[in-house]
């Protein structure tokens, strides 16, 4: 892997070799690594591709295999798939990365490289009044004595 150049005085700054890789902490005390070089959108929400339609030489049906970002690469790699909320990522010191705000924009611009981050599920409770801003609830069970980060406050709309 490389590293940084010897007179760089300052963090490295990746290059666009890489590395384009980051750490999810989901469920009981679980990691996963997941490539950021998508959109921030397929990380977080599903994108469906239809099949293609039928070629003329014959009457069997084509698809093709799902690209890494063509999915909810976050839900469905950490077993979330089912889940109805929406979801985005805590950042180890604390604060939201607020991947559903970004849409197509290349999530290399909005993630670091090789950091970590926690899975949240962006929650409204039951009884709160209409339109009240969802507050992420950790989808992570640290290990124990483990301190969470201070939540960011929310931003304003």
């Amino acid at each position: 892997m490389r590293g940084p150049p010897a007179t760089t005085t300052g963090p490295w700054t990746p290059t666009q070799e890489g590395p384009w890789w980051f750490s999810v902490k989901y469920g009981e005390d679980m990691t996963a690594l997941f490539n950021m070089d998508c959109w921030s959108c397929t990380l977080i929400a599903h994108v469906s591709s239809p099949p293609e339609p039928l070629p003329a030489c014959h009457g069997t049906r084509h698809t093709q295999p799902p690209s890494p970002c063509r999915r909810a690469q976050i839900k469905e790699t950490c077993g979330y798939e089912a889940l109805t909320e929406d979801i985005d990522l805590q950042k180890d010191v604390g604060g939201m990365v607020e991947l559903h705000t970004h849409g197509r924009a290349s999530a290399k611009e909005l993630l670091t490289p090789k950091a970590t981050y926690i899975l949240c599920k962006m929650a409204v409770a039951e009884d709160a009044p209409e339109g009240t801003a969802p507050t992420p609830e950790m989808l992570w069970t640290p290990p124990e004595g483990y301190v969470a980060p201070a939540a960011a406050p929310p931003k304003k709309k």
